[in-house]
């Protein structure tokens, strides 16, 4: 027991010092330029980038931590039952070592993006889809307090979708797909209110890819 007991330690200053480097590499990652790319998929816009990447790298290696610890508290609790002994054979050394390593693998995460990867669920997006036949714009609202905002996309092959256009509203206003859309051979004119109330609509001509 003694043996396993001093390679778990060992695993565990290993995941301890990779923890350590994953923290140095994102501050490293977060002074470079994020290039975002978009796809419509289930009626929503979803963002991929290298971040997302580094995330699922962090989860996956959380959970490694997460899941060697509890092994190893597991082999030790069943060789104490068996051997009628109460002893905690390192476990509180690994648990300790586990928890500084999820502590740093959080820390990376909040380098890279301090209010969470889902920060803009807050603005709660809707998007809204048109076609002609021959190009497809989804337009995706967005709102929060005060603040109301629209991002025109033209929709490309496997999902891809890529901005062309944005606009603004006032008070927070959504639109909530009331567009008028006149379709041309290399654009499309988008007729969008600014506020409620408006009378008069407002234009944002978007040029297709």
């Amino acid at each position: 027991m003694q043996r396993l007991s001093g390679i778990f330690r060992m695993i565990h200053v290993v995941f301890l010092v990779l923890s350590l480097i994953m923290l140095i590499l994102s501050f490293k990652l977060n002074s470079k330029p994020v290039s975002l790319e978009y796809y419509y998929k289930n009626y929503e816009i979803i963002t991929h980038s290298w971040h997302d990447t580094f995330y699922a790298a962090l989860e996956i290696f959380t959970a490694v931590v997460i899941a060697s610890a509890v092994i190893y508290s597991a082999i030790s609790a069943v060789h104490n039952a068996r051997n009628k002994e109460d002893r905690l054979n390192g476990r509180s050394a690994i648990w300790l070592m586990s928890a500084a390593a999820i502590l740093l693998i959080a820390a990376s995460a909040f380098v890279l993006d301090p209010r969470g990867s889902d920060a803009d669920v807050e603005r709660s997006p809707k998007c809204f889809e048109f076609s002609n036949g021959g190009h497809t714009l989804v337009i995706e609202e967005k709102s929060y307090l005060l603040s109301g905002s629209a991002t025109v996309y033209q929709l490309g092959s496997g999902d891809k979708a890529e901005i062309i256009g944005n606009f603004n509203t006032d008070d927070g206003f959504r639109n909530n797909g009331a567009y008028d859309i006149e379709w041309f051979p290399d654009h499309a004119e988008i007729m969008y209110k600014f506020r409620s109330g408006d009378e008069e609509d407002r234009k944002l001509k978007v040029t297709f890819k």
